[in-house]
């Protein structure tokens, strides 16, 4: 999904370009209405003091609405405090609407409309920050495109369009999809995490640091070495600078919406983007971690494709080495921390170290042995 916004520029001046604008200002009577209705609901909000956001909703979005022509919409409110679920969703006739208000799941709703809206306090910043400075999931613009990744997936791609407002700025999303799209995206992706993890960094370069018996006695050491001047801190400094950086760019990137909060995975972003290539009947198969579908940050993820008819299958690989003539399983493998087996951490495992007793099965997964 690619949120596209509308410039500032076309949105204040070059809209007066466009023939839908000169044909709604030819027509006086219906424009005058129209500003006029604005204007007077704008004026009775004016006299509230600090209106909260349902008063915004109430006395000023609603009536815009009802002015815009968009008479059919629902308020929304989630079932749980974990479901993204946007505050209205419009719909193009009444027929549509009294279908999804005979619906009583919020998500199942979205088939039938073609519009998110989300509203905020009157003339709270729509591009607020989140506390480390980035434009996160967690912020207005996050939010409208979290609400607009799972509104294409629960309503197969219908609804294409989001609404963002605080009562004074009206925002549009329009969610383009290409055309076709690929029949399949298959591949390995790789599996380490964007955030720095101390002690797989520490354990070439010093191990009684990855050593450390707590986090807290590891940060000391860390500190000990800045006194005293010691090249590696800086050097550890700069990798865990290069690492938070790049996970602030992709929370606030809005690409990455289901799988981009959390401790970041690369294998993750993988999966995310593989699902906006393909056409709606293709297929991705990716090589991954267990965590696709048992990590908690990939609950809302896992969630909408196993709901939605969208997972074929999982398999649970066990690799066989039968090099020695007798079949010893070599992976998966007892260390919790797969990235152990990359060249950043000069921690490969030979065959003995990674053999393991069997992992029990999964439920309702098919495990597959490979040489």
């Amino acid at each position: 999904m690619a949120g596209q916004l509308f410039t500032h520029y076309f949105l204040t001046e070059g809209i007066q370009a466009t023939s839908d604008w000169r044909n709604l200002i030819s027509q006086s009577d219906t424009f005058d209405s129209f500003r006029d209705g604005i204007r007077q609901s704008y004026e009775d909000l004016s006299h509230a003091q600090d209106p909260n956001e349902a008063q915004t909703e109430q006395d000023l979005i609603r009536p815009v609405l009802d002015l815009l022509g968009w008479t059919d919409y629902l308020p929304q409110q989630a079932t749980t405090g974990h479901e993204d679920i946007p505050d209205h969703l419009l719909f193009l006739d009444a027929a549509s609407k009294e279908r999804a208000a005979a619906t009583s799941n919020a998500k199942d709703r979205f088939r039938y409309a073609a519009v998110v809206e989300e509203s905020k306090r009157l003339d709270v910043p729509l591009d607020a920050h989140d506390k480390d400075g980035t434009t996160g999931t967690g912020t207005p613009h996050g939010q409208i495109l979290r609400y607009l990744s799972t509104a294409e997936i629960e309503s197969d791609g219908r609804i294409r369009w989001g609404i963002l407002t605080n009562g004074r700025v009206w925002r549009e999303w329009q969610n383009i999809n290409p055309e076709g799209g690929f029949d399949a995206v298959i591949g390995n992706p790789p599996w380490d995490h964007i955030e720095l993890q101390e002690v797989e960094w520490f354990a070439s370069r010093s191990p009684d640091l990855a050593l450390a018996p707590t986090a807290a006695a590891r940060r000391t050491g860390i500190q000990k070495l800045r006194d005293q001047g010691v090249p590696l801190a800086a050097e550890f400094d700069m990798a865990k600078d290069r690492a938070d950086t790049l996970a602030k760019l992709i929370r606030g990137s809005g690409h990455y919406t289901l799988l981009g909060g959390g401790d970041i995975n690369l294998y993750s972003l993988f999966v995310e983007q593989a699902m906006t290539l393909i056409k709606p009947s293709g297929l991705v198969g990716l090589l991954t971690p267990s965590g696709i579908y048992a990590d908690k940050t990939a609950a809302r993820f896992f969630q909408s494709v196993s709901t939605s008819g969208r997972v074929a299958g999982l398999f649970d690989p066990v690799l066989v080495d039968r090099s020695g003539g007798e079949e010893r399983r070599v992976w998966p493998d007892r260390h919790h921390r797969q990235f152990d087996m990359t060249n950043d951490s000069h921690l490969f495992r030979t065959a003995v170290q990674l053999e393991v007793v069997i992992a029990r099965p999964s439920f309702g997964m098919k495990r597959n042995a490979a040489t």
